[in-house]
């Protein structure tokens, strides 16, 4: 009966303070691209809904995910959610493939070169081969290619402009694959 004798009794062994507390590991901090170094731990982007829904909302949804992916794989270099959705026979897409991987495997890196598409034009009028086209400005930003050196490399240049631009995509039923990519000509009167 310690508890009438007036003494505390001495816990035989303290709990240790990591036991009392759940350890919790942060997410590394994403980092852009700078001039010295190339991205890291940034996050893909995540392909909204509406972005698979046959549409006219759907479809301008989807080109907008496509640069995302388009973005995400100049800052790391990862193509893979860009050629997703893809056709391999979209020449754009496979140019554009090829030359960022060519930078990234010679070690080089991108900083900037963001591409933003913004006021569309889409009518889901079906064309021949079950295509639908919609139209947009593609607004490029600046950007700079580094070699593995960290020199310039000046024969690859990302200069700010607004390009007239159209996508050419079909449905297959779970969502939207890019199947042209190209500078959108006014046809003539």
């Amino acid at each position: 009966m310690a508890g009438c004798s007036g003494t505390t009794p001495e816990p035989s062994e303290s709990p240790s303070p990591t036991s009392a507390a759940p350890t919790s590991s942060a997410p590394p901090t994403p980092k852009p691209a700078t001039s010295t170094s190339p991205a890291e731990n940034l996050e893909p982007p995540q392909m909204p809904e509406l972005a698979t829904e046959f549409s006219v909302a759907g479809f301008e949804a989807f080109v907008e995910y496509w640069f995302d992916a388009h973005n995400y794989a100049l800052a790391t270099g990862d193509v893979e959610l860009m050629m997703d959705v893809s056709d391999d026979r979209c020449v754009y897409c496979l140019n554009h493939e090829l030359g960022i991987k060519e930078i990234y495997e010679a070690d080089g890196w991108i900083d900037g070169g963001d591409v933003v598409p913004s006021s569309f034009f889409t009518n889901m009028a079906e064309l021949e081969g079950g295509l639908y086209q919609g139209n947009f400005t593609l607004k490029q930003m600046k950007g700079t290619v580094y070699t593995a050196e960290g020199d310039v490399d000046e024969s690859q240049v990302f200069d700010p402009d607004d390009y007239d631009y159209e996508m050419r995509a079909y449905h297959d039923g779970d969502g939207w694959v890019a199947s042209k990519i190209d500078l959108w000509e006014q046809p003539d009167d």
